[in-house]
């Protein structure tokens, strides 16, 4: 897995309302550590608020993917991540 290679991935969440970015990156944080433990690796989670397109946040795993909204549990936007990861592994192999 390129991820696993670099040891560092990036996840950015670009998003408008303040509120829904806030809660975006903090369901990511709460998350984090057991994700970097699983696929040793580093996360960082990059916020960025940009108001110019979209009102719903999109969060982008940067070489994996992206997904547009904020799910209503953060177990949705975990198993996304792990997915994602996990189809880069199976890529690599």
């Amino acid at each position: 897995m390129e991820a696993a290679r670099d040891n560092c991935i990036v996840v950015t969440v670009r998003y408008c309302d303040d509120h829904i970015g806030y809660t975006a990156a903090s369901w990511l944080e709460e998350f984090r550590e057991i994700i970097e433990q699983e696929y040793s690796l580093n996360i960082i989670v990059v916020r960025i608020r940009d108001c110019s397109t979209e009102t719903e946040p999109t969060i982008v795993v940067e070489g994996y993917g992206q997904v547009e909204g904020l799910p209503s549990d953060p177990g949705y936007l975990y198993e996304w991540l792990k997915k994602l990861l996990d189809q880069a592994a199976q890529k690599e192999t």
